[in-house]
């Protein structure tokens, strides 16, 4: 739901089907050498119990479990992110709104293939502010940034120009141009 009051972005549905696909691909590789077993009677065969069987029975089970995770983690929202009035919701980050009067500011960080915001929060606030128990713990040991999340937008529509736009709609962004 976009509306003046709020911005709602969603999963890029492209570039996750395309690493839903490189992840099948692989799987499906995997399959293939345990049942086809190449030069299963020369010198170079995949010995039972050898390097390449355990290799080729890890790629199942990792591409297996990478499946189940990326399709439950990246389809169970409509919306990832949400911007608006009351401030700012990713809900990979946090459980409700994060208020804007929570937010000292908002920063550009491009890193030239992965740019992001850096939302800086009041320290004084950060009991009261609805994130994710592992967020927290990061937010409030990390000392090289205390009390700053990182706003990533790699799989979101759009990318990191949306995001961008949709803050600086309803909070002052400082950083790089370039990065848009």
């Amino acid at each position: 739901m976009t509306s003046p009051k709020q911005i709602d972005i969603s999963n890029s549905h492209g570039r996750n089907a395309a690493v839903v696909a490189v992840a099948a691909g692989c799987l499906a590789f995997s399959v293939c050498m345990i049942y086809v077993r190449p030069g299963a009677h020369g010198a170079n065969s995949m010995l039972q119990g050898g390097f390449g069987e355990f290799s080729a029975t890890f790629g199942v089970v990792f591409f297996s479990i990478y499946l189940v995770f990326f399709a439950t983690k990246f389809s169970a929202f409509s919306s990832i992110v949400s911007i608006g009035r009351r401030g700012t919701f990713d809900r990979r980050l946090s459980t409700g709104w994060i208020p804007w009067n929570a937010v000292r500011s908002v920063n550009v960080v491009d890193r030239g293939w992965r740019p992001g915001l850096l939302v800086h929060l009041e320290p004084s606030r950060m009991a009261d502010l609805p994130m994710r128990r592992h967020v927290r713990r990061l937010v409030t040991r990390n000392e090289s940034a205390p009390n700053v999340l990182w706003i990533e937008a790699e799989n979101l529509k759009g990318g990191f120009g949306t995001l961008r736009s949709a803050v600086r709609r309803f909070h002052k962004v400082v950083g790089s141009p370039r990065a848009e």
